[in-house]
């Protein structure tokens, strides 16, 4: 089963298509091909053991993740997304899976007049690539 699934994700190339010309083919070294039967489950595999936090919830759908908190106090909601948060990027580094930081928003639903304290960046040093983040506070 493992050789089966490695020759399924080695050696692939790649080609870009603008209009009607193509790139010349490049190798891909990582990643799971796009639009197959079998990518997706790869993919579910692959981020089984994202890491999940009792204060918090986790929503996967494809490569797109949430992490949403709810409660009546936006500075401990705050502290407790960033702890996740925390812990998102060493289950990142560890896994050396990078987000597009560029498509990372956070949202606050809020009856209050007054936003809670910025999120933190703690993704600045990660270069963009493979997973979209979406953090919902």
């Amino acid at each position: 089963m493992i050789l089966l699934i490695q020759s399924y994700l080695k050696n692939r190339e790649f080609v870009v298509r603008v209009g009607n010309e193509l790139s010349t083919p490049r190798t891909t070294e990582a990643g799971v091909v796009q639009g197959s039967r079998l990518g997706p489950h790869c993919f579910n595999i692959f981020i089984n053991d994202i890491r999940q936090m009792p204060d918090t919830q986790i929503c996967l759908f494809a490569d797109d993740t949430a992490i949403m908190c709810t409660g009546p106090v936006k500075r401990i909601n705050v502290e407790k997304l960033n702890n996740h948060l925390a812990e998102l990027k060493r289950w990142l580094i560890k896994w050396k899976i990078k987000i597009n930081k560029d498509k990372c928003q956070a949202m606050y639903f809020t009856k209050a007049k007054k936003l809670p304290p910025p999120k933190k960046n703690f993704f600045d040093e990660l270069p963009p690539a493979k997973l979209n983040i979406l953090v919902l506070r």
